[in-house]
């Protein structure tokens, strides 16, 4: 009997050896096979990364590198992936692939890839690295690629839309509070967010006009601005070319504060700043919507409004906010964007 259990406890344990044997080949060819998702072709592109998460793009033309690669065949659409590089490690990264108008998979196979970076509050750390994998259809087809169809445009701004509330009626990561008169502004009503009229989405920022003072809207923060014990500023590419747009609507706005003895008078203005590595200011940009006196009281549909301009030489940050000039009347400011107004490529092309 005893002889018995012996043999059976000694085949239990085989059994089980034999099991946890089986549970680790499963366990590697999983990792073998997710390493092996990735297609035979790559290219690697730098981002520079906004405190906050934002939409990013970048054009490629696989056509291009396919031939740089010395690769036969032409792009297996369903091989694209993209990823995060961190060190030695690889995260892959939901995207959108936009194609061309005359887009041709043998011929111009080419587009925009518009992805999510995520935010990264260190500026030691802002420089991201992303890798960009692809096949030919001369290679083994891997799995359907981690599209992302509700990525259809870039925009680095903080908050897309003033959507995200951080506590009522406060748009998150917007710095309202930056001086007296916008904390003034802000406990008279003067400055909120409107769930009743809006561009698009479920809401707007209003301004409405009081004597004797304007009122802006800031959209990015500046350097000295302060979150979480953290500096939130917009960080830029010194050179690069940038668009800074919004869409705005306008009632009965009336008595600028720098009405001109020609007639004209400024209705707002959007200004971008800009600042060099140690936060000093260097210069602006300002783009104004005028009047004439005689048209008071002002009113204006829904109009989308921007300005292209190049960041100095010197420039490692900015500042984008819209300011309201008038004592009377309202303006709303929906949808502000902020974009690339350069074009960024994956030209290089590497063999795995």
């Amino acid at each position: 009997m005893v002889n018995i259990l012996i043999k059976i406890e000694k085949q239990e344990i085989r059994m089980g050896k034999i099991f946890r044997v089986f549970l680790l080949l499963i366990f590697v060819s999983r990792i073998c096979l997710y390493s092996e998702n990735t297609g035979s072709y790559y290219s690697e592109l730098g981002v520079l990364s906004q405190p906050w998460d934002t939409t990013q793009k970048a054009y490629v033309d696989f056509t291009y590198l396919i031939k740089v690669s010395g690769a036969e065949g032409f792009l297996d659409e369903s091989s694209i992936r993209l990823y995060e590089v961190e060190g030695e490690k690889e995260i892959e990264v939901p995207f959108n692939f936009i194609k061309e108008n005359d887009f041709d998979i043998k011929d111009n196979a080419s587009g925009k890839i518009i992805f999510k970076v995520k935010g990264e509050k260190d500026p030691e750390k802002a420089n991201k690295k992303f890798r960009l994998y692809f096949d030919t259809t001369k290679e083994i087809k891997k799995a359907v690629a981690k599209v992302d169809e509700s990525l259809k445009e870039a925009n680095l701004v903080p908050n897309i839309g003033f959507e995200e509330e951080e506590r009522a009626g406060i748009p998150a990561r917007t710095p309202y509070f930056y001086s007296a008169s916008m904390q003034a502004a802000f406990s008279e009503g003067r400055i909120l967010l409107d769930k009743q009229v809006f561009y698009k989405g479920e809401k707007s920022v209003k301004l409405i006009g009081k004597e004797g003072t304007d009122i802006p809207i800031v959209i990015t923060p500046f350097p000295g601005y302060k979150k979480d014990g953290f500096p939130y500023v917009f960080r830029v590419v010194p050179g690069w070319r940038y668009r800074f747009g919004y869409w705005t609507k306008g009632s009965n706005c009336a008595k600028s504060k720098y009405e001109t003895t020609t007639g004209n008078a400024p209705i707002f203005s959007s200004q971008i700043y800009w600042y060099d590595k140690e936060g000093n200011y260097i210069s602006r940009n300002t783009s104004d919507l005028t009047c004439k006196i005689e048209s008071y009281p002002y009113s204006w549909d829904w109009v989308y409004k921007e300005q292209i301009v190049q960041a100095p030489e010197k420039a490692y940050y900015g500042m984008f906010h819209v300011q309201f000039f008038c004592y009377e009347g309202s303006m709303w400011v929906d949808e502000p964007i902020i974009d690339l107004a350069q074009e960024v490529s994956f030209t290089n092309c590497y063999k795995k």
